[in-house]
């Protein structure tokens, strides 16, 4: 069995440590307490839960699995955890070594992998970053063959799901007062978070909380009720609210399907792409939403349509990319992508295929 330090000694919140070969599995299996299943992860797959030292707890650890005895360790990056689990795997025999003394048999792609996976924003964004290598490893030597412009386009096109692997983008819900974004919120949350409250106005500063959003990590942001007001204090929250609105990556434009009244709808109109428009309070029975506005029907309060919702969330930031498949998650490997696509529209597969080797490294 041999054990590695993945990231660079010094300031930062979370450090990987690798480790590989006979007796890994067997270790883990004594050590790792997971907090939801039974056993070690699969393949590709990654568990939550606590990691046990000979002499009491040892740190909560994030435990991922690449293939067979090959796994990395995501914990807290103090020195004394660090120093502490590479110092419990030499005591069972664990050969220390150096990352560079390591050489991967996926490539570059698995190093910038490994590089981003403590920032994974969800179980989905570590699932595509632990099958990143082969799955970009088959799609190159797939188009390696005769480089084709379609399939290039179509690769290139999952920047936008890799985009979000490592951060999470900022969803804005805006609206009118009492449209109900705050339980909306806490709904696509699953806990309170934001204030509820039959008062117009009760919102006054964004609120923001992390939440998941059919798989894809988001930030979502609550924010003040949209309405003309003398109020200084609420006039300053509704401008604030404007401006996070426009810096979003996704907007959702909540209106009360119950009671919608011509500035709600004004305002979902006028929203700039992307923007979902939802139409809640379905539990109230209230008409149809307008057919031009592409609405989606939901109840807070029920927890009714979000699944839908979500679904729709998700397409919208990522489009129809398929996570199972190849994903392009960094500026490098857009940038090979893009510039074999160039290369083969221009009739050039020879400096297409050097850009696609380049990618695997």
């Amino acid at each position: 069995m041999r054990a590695w330090r993945e990231t660079a000694t010094g300031a930062g919140g979370v450090a990987l440590i690798g480790l590989d070969g006979p007796g890994a599995a067997r270790w883990l299996e004594e050590r790792f307490r997971p907090a939801r299943a039974r056993g070690l992860p699969a393949p590709g797959r990654v568990a939550l839960g606590a990691l046990a030292g000979s002499e009491g707890p040892l740190d909560e650890v994030l435990l991922a699995r690449e293939a067979g005895e090959r796994f990395v360790l995501s914990c807290h990056a103090g020195e004394g955890v660090v120093g502490a689990i590479l110092a419990e795997l030499q005591r069972a025999g664990a050969e220390l070594a150096a990352p560079a003394a390591l050489e991967h048999p996926e490539g570059r792609v698995v190093g910038e992998a490994l590089e981003l996976l403590p920032r994974a924003t969800s179980e989905l964004a570590c699932q595509v970053l632990l099958r990143a290598g082969d799955a970009l490893g088959r799609e190159v030597e797939a188009s390696l063959a005769a480089p084709d412009p379609a399939r290039l386009a179509r690769l290139l096109g999952t920047a936008r799901l890799g985009r979000w692997l490592g951060e999470r983008p900022q969803v804005a819900l805006i609206g009118a007062p009492n449209a109900g974004k705050s339980s909306l919120l806490n709904a696509l949350v699953g806990r309170s978070r934001a204030l509820v409250h039959g008062a117009a106005g009760t919102t006054r500063d964004a609120v923001s909380a992390e939440a998941e959003l059919a798989g894809l990590g988001v930030r979502l942001i609550d924010t003040a009720g949209q309405r003309e007001t003398a109020a200084p204090l609420e006039a300053a929250g509704i401008e604030r609210a404007r401006a996070r609105a426009a810096t979003a990556d996704l907007r959702l434009v909540v209106i009360d399907g119950s009671a919608p009244d011509p500035a709600a709808l004004a305002l979902a109109a006028e929203t700039p792409a992307p923007r979902l428009v939802v139409w809640n309070k379905a539990d109230l029975d209230p008409d149809p939403p307008p057919s031009e506005l592409a609405a989606l029907a939901v109840s807070a309060r029920e927890r009714a349509g979000l699944s839908a919702l979500a679904e729709r969330a998700r397409q919208a930031l990522v489009g129809d990319v398929d996570p199972a498949g190849p994903v392009v998650f960094t500026t490098r490997q857009a940038g090979l992508v893009a510039a074999a696509l160039r290369a083969s529209e221009g009739g050039d597969p020879a400096r297409a295929r050097r850009c696609l080797r380049a990618l695997v490294g």
